[in-house]
């Protein structure tokens, strides 16, 4: 047994720093754990209401109004999106550490592989995940895969492409795609 990949293509969305965690968790209705701990974390680093409505552009009457409401702000706002990208992380590094954790509890002599990346994940999240898995999974599906794979290039962990394409002549194989033969 090689190791364990303990999940299959997780969306962290397009934003820096997995911000779209954030974004979606204030989507959340109040009694969301998430959207508790988000709300504690704004509430940390504004003190008040007022002073988060001024970062935010925002009107909420209190923070129990804040955790009620369940549509997020302008993610184009600077500090809105610093927030959701902090709260990002935070549940990346939370998510990676447990998972790894729980591999290790249970097959300490094998690799915790990750959770097979795929498309644009931002670069803080895939170095985030190396400082706890042994090696980066990703499904590459670029052609040619060069850009993903030096995206990545000076992270100090081997990268393991787990699916990949490889492009052929619709006319022999059709089930493989709209690549033109080269």
């Amino acid at each position: 047994n090689l190791g364990y990949f303990v999940d299959n293509e997780r969306w962290w969305g397009w934003g820096p720093r997995a911000a779209a965690i954030g974004e979606e968790t204030l989507r959340n209705p109040p009694d969301r754990h998430a959207k508790v701990k988000l709300v504690e974390r704004l509430k940390a680093k504004y003190e008040t209401i007022d002073a988060l409505n001024a970062a935010w552009g925002t009107a909420h009457a209190s923070w129990d109004a804040l955790l009620a409401h369940r549509q997020p702000p302008d993610m184009k706002n600077e500090e809105v999106l610093a927030d959701c990208g902090g709260f990002g992380m935070a549940f990346a590094e939370r998510y990676f550490s447990v998972v790894r954790d729980a591999v290790k509890s249970v097959a300490p002599n094998s690799l915790y592989l990750g959770v097979r990346f795929h498309g644009h994940v931002d670069v803080a999240v895939v170095v985030l995940s190396a400082r706890y898995t042994d090696l980066i999974s990703y499904n590459i599906y670029d052609n040619p895969p060069d850009g993903r794979v030096n995206q990545y290039g000076k992270l100090d962990k081997p990268i393991l492409s787990t699916e990949w394409r490889i492009g052929s002549d619709p006319q022999q194989t059709p089930f493989r795609g709209n690549d033109k033969p080269t």
